[in-house]
C-alpha cells in the first residue's frame, strides 16, 4: 500500500488530502501501553510520507483514535491490558496547505466504535491583512537598492534628525523601489527556464548567450534559496547545498502547526471564526494588561536592585 501511494504521489503535484485509518503509526510515541516496537519497523510508513510530500493537517481532540484490550501475562499471570494508538490521521501535501489553509479536523468522541471518527473542515483562508514590511536579503545587490536607502536615510524633520522617523522613510523608499523591480525569484526561475528551452533550439542564438542564461538562473535558484533559509529558522544546514526544497517544506510545515485555527472562550465553546477568534484574543490580552490602579509600589520594589540610573534613561 505504502508504495502504490508513493508511486502516485512521485508523479502528483496537484492539491492531496488523506484522511482516515492508516492502521499504522510513525513510532512508538503514538502508542501507549503493548510491546515497544521497532524502529525499523516504522520505516516503509515514514518513507511514504515524506516521499509523497504530506503534512500533517493541525488537529484538535483526543489523537488516540483506537482503543483496545490485549491479553498479556506477567509471572504466569494473565490479564488484559488496555492499549491506545494513534491509527487515524489526516494529511495534506504542500499545495493543498496552500490554498486550503485553514482546515482542520476535530478527533470526535469515541462512542459506537473503537475508532473515533475524524471530522475534517476544509476551508482556505477567510481574510488576507496587509502585510508588514519585511527586509529580504535578496535586495542587496540588485540596482537602485542602495539608492533608495540613501534617499530615505537622508530624511530631516524640523526637529532635527530622528532615527525611527529615517527607518520609516526607508521602509517607504523600498517599498517605492520594489514596486518597479521584480524580486520574485521563483517567477524568474520560470522565466529563465522558458527562456532556455527556447534558447537550445535557437540556431541564431550563440553558445556565450545560452550560457549567460544558464548563469541568470543559477542566481535565481541562489536567491531563491536565501529567501526560504531564514523562513524556515533551520540554523543547522548552510547555504549553497540546493537545500531550497527542504527550507520551503520546514516553513510550510511550522506555518501549518502554528496556525490557530480556534480558540476556547470563557464559557469553553469553541469558536473556529476569523472574527471571533480575532476579538477573543484582544479581550484576553486587554484583560491581562489592564491596570487595576495599585498603590503603594515602594513597598513592592524595595528589594529590587537599581539596574538602569537615571542618566541612561
Amino acid at each position: 500500500m505504502w508504495e502504490r501511494l508513493t508511486h502516485i504521489g512521485i508523479e502528483r503535484s496537484d492539491p492531496w488530502f488523506m484522511i482516515g485509518d492508516f492502521n499504522e503509526i510513525t513510532g512508538n510515541h503514538e502508542k501507549k501501553g503493548g510491546k515497544r516496537r521497532s524502529e525499523s519497523s516504522f520505516l516503509p510508513f515514514r518513507c511514504m510520507i515524506e516521499d509523497c510530500g504530506m503534512i500533517e493537517i493541525p488537529s484538535h481532540g483526543n489523537l488516540f483514535s483506537w482503543v483496545g484490550r490485549r491479553s498479556c501475562g506477567v509471572a504466569g499471570r494473565r490479564f488484559r491490558q488496555l492499549i491506545k494508538y494513534i491509527l487515524d490521521r489526516a494529511l495534506g501535501n504542500e499545495e493543498w496547505h496552500t490554498i486550503f489553509s485553514h482546515t482542520n479536523v476535530e478527533y470526535l468522541k469515541l462512542w459506537g466504535s473503537d475508532h473515533r471518527p475524524l471530522l475534517a473542515l476544509i476551508q482556505n483562508s477567510p481574510h488576507r491583512f496587509n502585510k508588514s514590511f519585511i527586509f529580504d536579503r535578496r535586495w542587496v545587490d540588485k540596482p537602485g537598492f542602495k539608492q533608495s536607502v540613501l534617499e530615505g536615510w537622508a530624511f530631516a524633520s524640523n526637529e532635527g534628525v530622528l532615527f525611527l522617523q529615517k527607518v520609516k522613510n526607508c521602509r517607504r523608499t523600498i517599498s517605492i523601489w520594489k514596486k518597479s523591480n521584480s524580486t520574485n525569484s521563483e517567477k524568474l526561475i520560470l522565466e529563465l527556464q522558458d527562456k532556455i528551452d527556447l534558447a537550445q533550439e535557437d540556431e541564431c542564438l550563440s553558445s556565450e548567450d545560452l550560457l549567460a542564461l544558464k548563469w541568470q538562473l543559477c542566481d535565481a535558484y541562489r536567491e531563491e534559496e536565501i529567501f526560504w533559509k531564514p523562513k524556515s529558522r533551520e540554523l543547522l544546514f548552510k547555504l549553497g547545498d540546493k537545500n531550497t526544497k527542504y527550507f520551503h517544506a520546514i516553513t510550510k510545515q511550522r506555518r501549518a502547526k502554528n496556525k490557530i485555527i480556534g480558540l476556547l472562550n470563557q464559557d469553553g465553546l469553541w469558536v473556529d471564526k476569523e472574527v471571533d477568534i480575532e476579538s477573543l484574543a484582544v479581550d484576553y490580552f486587554k484583560d491581562i494588561f489592564t491596570s487595576s490602579d495599585p498603590r503603594e509600589f515602594h513597598s513592592v520594589l524595595r528589594d529590587v536592585p537599581v539596574i538602569i540610573l537615571e542618566a541612561m534613561n
